[in-house]
């Protein structure tokens, strides 16, 4: 018999670079994608932590881009609370609405918008390539702006990625 599975493929930054971003503010940090192919957006990663004890509300969101940088808001995860204080790959889900339609071949910023953790700073794992990362200020408790208002360019890319099931999964014999 014929079985047709589900088919997961990732966009952005699987590795574990050794440089990081660090704030302490309200904030997001993106990075650019393109997936090879087309399906529906189900999850993300990102590899962050706290420098010391606190917590830091967190989201990751994916943006549309314009002439190459960040622009309309397209899907927003759901909450994930960030305590750890050393590096650790934190799982997101993106929840009814927000698991958008994504295209292969078009350009996605995907990235972490997070809580002002007080006196620790939010570690977020990156490359360390010239201008492969965007962030700005953001108020949480607002939402992620949309449009996305990251003017900041600095070295990246930051270790965050999305995960998407491949629109028609791939047939096998049983």
């Amino acid at each position: 018999s014929l079985e047709v599975r589900a088919v997961t493929e990732t966009c952005g930054e699987t590795g574990n670079n050794s440089s990081s971003q660090n704030n302490s503010s309200d904030r997001k940090v993106l990075s650019s994608c393109s997936p090879v192919s087309s399906g529906t957006l189900t999850s993300g990663v990102a590899r962050v932590n706290l420098d010391a004890a606190g917590s830091s509300a967190s989201k990751l969101v994916i943006y549309s881009s314009t002439l190459g940088e960040p622009d309309a808001l397209l899907a927003t995860s759901d909450e994930v609370t960030i305590t750890n204080t050393t590096e650790e790959a934190i799982a997101y889900t993106f929840s009814g609405a927000e698991q958008i339609a994504i295209t292969s071949g078009t350009t996605y910023w995907v990235g972490i918008h997070y809580t002002d953790p007080g006196v620790p700073s939010v570690q977020v794992s990156r490359a360390n390539t010239a201008n492969l990362l965007r962030s700005g200020s953001d108020t949480y408790s607002n939402g992620p702006a949309n449009p996305c208002s990251c003017a900041v360019a600095s070295n990246g890319a930051a270790d965050i990625y999305f995960e998407y099931t491949v629109a028609g999964g791939v047939a096998s014999t049983v």
